[in-house]
């Protein structure tokens, strides 16, 4: 799979685009000498904001956008300000409430699913919601309800856009890039070229360090747009006067609120405080962190010395929606629907590409087949494109979550030891498919492989530089966390033996080789809850620990550590 990642062009002169689509786009792009200039203050950011994004009047005509998961119309926005007219779909009715009332498109409230909605468009875009795969190993891919990729997969398949964006949290490229990576492969089955990149919001005119992954399939080809700012906007210039203002509406913090965060300060070797800098971008806007009184909440430190928690506002404007947009609801769902949000100015630069690319195809008048992959030039390894011996160690990580191995509070090195523990011990190469997960307590052989032979089965397959004469504690931890799970136990031989002796062996378990071996096809969901039933419940668990821990360790000279 050759996935578009970010290359070296820059953004099609607006040169190419002859005609306007809209009377949006128009003013919108005379704001154009704005872009490669720094705002040096709040009312030049200000007044750059709200010609950029000005609140739409559509002609009848307009080019129409089909928008998933469309939450408050963030991204909407953005391409309403390019002369698009959306037609949003969204399950929470507060957050309708303030699509409609705010855009010139209608959003329905409902709640999406596969075969939904009908129609047709050209341009196809969303933010499929994340909870199910934000932690894969708790979740039940795309039995998950919550799970939007397959509703936006089955959308793209039915209505054939000529272009569809997806925008999601920066975690998918990362913790679950194998799920990303079968998403991608759908979407070029059904004829599309996918282009993947990491988008930073502050190049583009958004005074935040966020950062979300993209994906954009297409049959016109595709550039990314050029960063618009050289300096990154700050809270100062967003917020102005706002920052250091307080009125009888104002939430401060408590006194036992400041001792907290102290604290955690201290604890946590903090060199400057979580506070908003008024010299730089401010930190990721999320719903936690504008709505919740936690020690990360986004505040603002007044000459006093006392923290003020942000307004609606204010936090829109770190999210960069323009003044006039009023968000509907108290104000936790007001704070909830600015965090959901895809920040307008990147959705805006997004929807530039968009429109010329559409124009542009239309004058070239070849729309049908994908472009050639030597779009973006020299073929640079993509941001899905990885190493097989890193993939296979992330899918086994995946399922070490699903499993229930508490890996969230291990360390990366001895989240990948785990990993390589259980591609040992099911003897699985990085080129071979999880189908062929052996276990020798399965019935399949009557050979038990010790740790040390399992260890060394990795240095040879996966490179990794593991010593055999490692400590009897990092051992048992490893070989315990995967037991508790029920991903492996010991051979029947001789179940008093030492872990790693010969005659005790150690292997994949028998309830889990199924759903090892299902990892990646249409049975992984319900190979999943046969495992999770047959692992027993925690005190199952512990128990099976617990007689792990009773078990001597022997080295692979026969002799046991401590003696």
């Amino acid at each position: 799979m050759k996935v578009r990642t970010p290359g070296s062009l820059n953004l099609q002169a607006e040169s190419a685009d002859k005609e306007t689509m809209g009377t949006s786009s128009a003013r919108s792009s005379q704001t154009a000498s704005l872009l490669t200039v720094p705002f040096g203050d709040h009312q030049s950011w200000l007044a750059w904001l709200h010609e950029t994004l000005p609140k739409p009047k559509l002609p009848s005509g307009a080019p129409v956008v089909i928008d998933l998961f469309a939450g408050c119309g963030g991204l909407a926005l953005g391409f309403e300000a390019q002369g698009f007219r959306t037609i949003g779909y969204e399950m929470k009715p507060v957050a309708v409430k303030t699509y409609n009332a705010n855009l010139d498109g209608r959003c329905t409230e409902t709640f999406l699913s596969v075969g939904m909605p009908e129609g047709s468009a050209d341009v196809l875009i969303g933010g499929p919601p994340c909870q199910p795969f934000s932690q894969i190993g708790y979740q039940r891919g795309n039995m998950d309800s919550r799970d939007g990729f397959p509703v936006f997969l089955d959308a793209v398949k039915r209505i054939q856009p000529k272009i569809a964006v997806i925008e999601n949290v920066r975690g998918l490229l990362f913790r679950n890039k194998d799920y990303l990576r079968n998403a991608a492969r759908e979407l070029e089955g059904c004829g599309y070229v996918v282009h993947v990149n990491l988008m930073k919001a502050k190049e583009y005119g958004v005074p935040q360090n966020r950062e979300r992954v993209v994906v954009v399939a297409s049959k016109v080809g595709w550039t990314w747009p050029a960063p618009i700012s050289p300096v990154p906007v700050t809270v100062a210039a967003a917020l102005g006067p706002l920052a250091g203002g307080f009125d009888a509406e104002s939430r401060f913090l408590t006194s036992s609120m400041d001792r907290y965060i102290a604290e955690y300060e201290k604890k946590s070797s903090c060199v400057r405080p979580r506070d908003l800098h008024l010299d730089r971008p401010s930190r990721t806007v999320t719903c936690r962190n504008l709505g919740g009184a936690t020690s990360d909440m986004l505040r603002v430190r007044l000459k006093d010395g006392r923290r003020r928690m942000l307004t609606v506002r204010e936090g829109a404007r770190l999210q960069g929606f323009p003044d006039w947009f009023e968000f509907k609801g108290e104000q936790s769902e007001q704070f909830d629907q600015i965090g959901n949000a895809v920040p307008p100015l990147l959705a805006v630069a997004l929807a530039r590409s968009v429109r010329v690319l559409l124009q542009n195809s239309v004058t070239r008048r070849s729309i049908a087949m994908p472009v050639a992959r030597g779009l973006t030039g020299k073929q640079n390894p993509g941001l899905l494109e990885d190493d097989p011996k890193e993939r296979k160690i992330e899918q086994a990580i995946n399922i070490m979550k699903a499993a229930g191995v508490a890996v969230r509070g291990m360390t990366p090195r001895r989240t990948e030891r785990l990993a390589l523990a259980l591609l040992g011990a099911a003897q699985l190469r990085p080129e071979d498919p999880w189908t062929k997960s052996g276990a020798f307590c399965d019935g399949s052989g009557d050979r038990h492989l010790t740790v040390v032979q399992i260890f060394a089965f990795c240095n040879r397959s996966y490179g990794q530089p593991v010593s055999p004469a490692a400590t009897e504690d990092v051992w048992e931890r490893d070989l315990t966390a995967l037991a508790s799970a029920g991903l492996v136990s010991g051979g029947e031989a001789d179940p008093g033996s030492g872990q790693n002796d010969g005659t005790r062996g150690f292997a994949i378990s028998r309830s889990a080789i199924s759903f090892l071996q299902s990892y990646g096809t249409l049975n992984w969901e319900s190979e999943l809850l046969k495992f999770r039933t047959s692992a027993g419940s925690p005190g199952d668990r512990l128990s099976r620990a617990r007689d792990f821990k009773m078990a001597p360790l022997l080295l692979a000279n026969g002799i046991q550590p401590g003696c």
